[in-house]
């Protein structure tokens, strides 16, 4: 993915778990929501989950676009899922189109 958003001459900061995307959340003083206008979220991190990684995100900026991108698309993860306040979800393999719809919808350039 970050390969995909690279090309597209966006700026991407990756974290390799969910304990540097937590730090990466809270350890500026700058507002979340003007460091980063978008976030693509697996659920399965090491460490800390991505769920857990999507509450904090909530705390700092309830209305950052969270995209949670999952290899599980099944009607029960949505059930498990629905109610941490994410934007989108997108499946892997990755869909180019959808996430150029993504990106479009939420202005990210």
């Amino acid at each position: 993915m970050s390969r995909i958003l690279l090309s597209k001459d966006l700026n991407v900061i990756k974290a390799q778990d969910g304990e540097q995307a937590i730090r990466i959340i809270e350890d500026s003083p700058i507002p979340l929501s003007h460091r980063i206008s978008m976030v693509f979220l697996d659920l399965k991190l090491p460490k800390i989950d991505g769920l857990e990684v999507l509450s904090r995100i909530r705390l700092q900026s309830p209305t950052l676009p969270v995209v949670i991108v999952t290899g599980d698309d099944t009607p029960l993860l949505k059930d498990q899922i629905s109610d941490h306040g994410f934007t989108a979800l997108i499946t892997k393999p990755l869909d180019h189109g959808q996430l150029d719809r993504l990106l479009a919808i939420h202005r990210v350039s």
